[in-house]
């Protein structure tokens, strides 16, 4: 079982932002946390190489690359992108 989840609209479009980024070969998909403060934290998705310290995990050919100390604030999750006309992008759902 994987520490997140991703929904398969999401994995395309990761997919096609990488293509179209031109996304250099090595990199993947980081999803972490950044601040931990009053307003708790904040999830955030970046292309960036492997670490030592890092879990890798893959969803249709797409490798999802976490650190592992960030586990317990990522697990549960679930990565959607949805397209709401004005609003579009990838949002943070917690499973149920």
């Amino acid at each position: 079982m994987n520490i997140l989840g991703i929904t398969p609209k999401a994995v395309l479009e990761i997919k096609a932002m990488m293509e179209k980024k031109d996304i250099p070969t090595g990199y993947k998909l980081r999803v972490g946390i950044r601040g931990q403060g009053c307003s708790g934290v904040r999830h955030f998705l970046a292309f960036d190489k492997p670490k030592d310290s890092d879990d890798i995990i893959e969803f249709d050919g797409l490798e999802v690359i976490y650190d592992k100390k960030q586990a317990l604030y990522l697990a549960g999750f679930k990565i959607d992108f949805e397209d709401r006309g004005e609003e579009r992008g990838f949002f943070f759902d917690k499973e149920n």
